[in-house]
């Protein structure tokens, strides 16, 4: 029989586990939202984000405004980042997770020579008012 300490050992590594997958739930919904000041709050100052090909950034503000307000909210004016099957694994302040990503994403031309000269504030749903120069 288990005692209550490893009991309450076992609901707080459960809550920790639910706690990472809703960060991670929270990340997708503000990404497609484009909420960027409220996404960059997600991340510690020293923070380091690996996007593969599209780059690594460096630091919770270069991370939203180089990678998010520059770079994907320029090139795209769709997205819905859908996460599946996620496997975490929490060992003391410390944890890993993985999950299955599918993301419908639209795609911009890449018309305009400098990603802060296109930058736009408009809703996702808009379509693109910027021409192509």
């Amino acid at each position: 029989m288990e005692t209550i300490d490893q009991l309450a050992a076992a609901v707080r590594h459960m809550q920790d586990i639910e706690a990472i997958k809703t960060l991670k739930a929270r990340y997708c919904h503000l990404v497609d939202a484009r909420k960027w000041d409220e996404l960059e709050t997600l991340w510690t100052d020293d923070a380091v984000c690996d996007y593969g090909f599209f780059g690594s950034y460096q630091g919770r503000k270069n991370i939203v405004d180089k990678f998010f307000r520059e770079l994907v909210d320029t090139a795209s004016s769709f997205m819905a980042h859908m996460v599946h099957n996620p496997l975490v694994e929490v060992h003391g302040d410390e944890a890993t997770g993985s999950w299955y990503l599918t993301a419908q994403t639209t795609i911009e031309p890449f018309c305009c020579r400098s990603p802060s000269s296109a930058r736009r504030s408009r809703p996702p749903s808009s379509p693109s008012s910027r021409p192509c120069v």
